[in-house]
């Protein structure tokens, strides 16, 4: 049985305040491709629209195999806004055990990952650049993600967060690894492109190394 809190701020609100205080700033950077915080939340909030056309709901697992992408953290927070578990797993997993990994953690949508033979769960292979508007009920995530392990006996294993997906339950943890509420978050990337977009942004740095 999940342990729920009752009150909280969940990753959509703290979207949409974020939407609603600076719309035209930054929000996710790519490449050449950038996001303003009121494009980045309109494309979560449509793509949980997609979501939910494909029946995930409240509590459901949304497995998702893409690479470190703009397509990657919409789904984490499309499955957030609609109070799914999201389940990232590497996009380079051997057909055999991400089908085993599927199995276990029967989830409403896989994402990114194509269909392994004999598996008929839905599948997005990719998000669509074009997303059509759409409704949804949004929710709280019981668990804030899914994760894998192999284990000593080298199955498959899910091991769960057994925290909700709210900002007062996982947003101070962010302070343990220095990440700041206005700061800039950096993920790897192993395109060989991605050497077009390095060094970062100075904005990602700060004029202090302590937290």
């Amino acid at each position: 049985m999940y342990f729920r809190y009752v009150q909280g701020t969940t990753f959509l609100s703290v979207l949409r305040q974020l939407a609603a205080a600076g719309p035209d700033r930054p929000a996710l950077t790519y490449l050449d491709q950038t996001l303003t915080r009121a494009e980045f939340t309109d494309r979560v909030e449509r793509l949980a629209a997609l979501f939910a056309a494909r029946g995930v709901t409240e509590g459901s697992t949304v497995t998702i195999g893409l690479p470190n992408s703009i397509g990657f953290v919409e789904s984490m927070f499309a499955a957030w806004a609609l109070g799914a578990v999201p389940q990232p797993i590497s996009d380079r997993l051997p057909a055999l055990e991400r089908a085993a990994i599927v199995d276990l953690a029967d989830p409403a949508l896989v994402v990114g990952a194509p269909p392994a033979d004999g598996q008929t769960r839905p599948v997005l292979e990719a998000v669509p650049e074009e997303l059509p508007a759409g409704s949804f009920t949004p929710g709280v995530s019981p668990e804030w993600k899914l994760m894998t392990s192999g284990g000593s006996t080298g199955r498959p294993k899910l091991i769960g967060a057994i925290q909700p997906a709210l900002f007062e339950v996982v947003g101070p943890a962010g302070a343990l690894v220095c990440l700041r509420s206005d700061g800039c978050v950096l993920m790897t990337d192993r395109s060989p492109t991605t050497a077009r977009s390095w060094p970062p942004p100075a904005r990602c740095y700060s004029a202090t190394t302590s937290c």
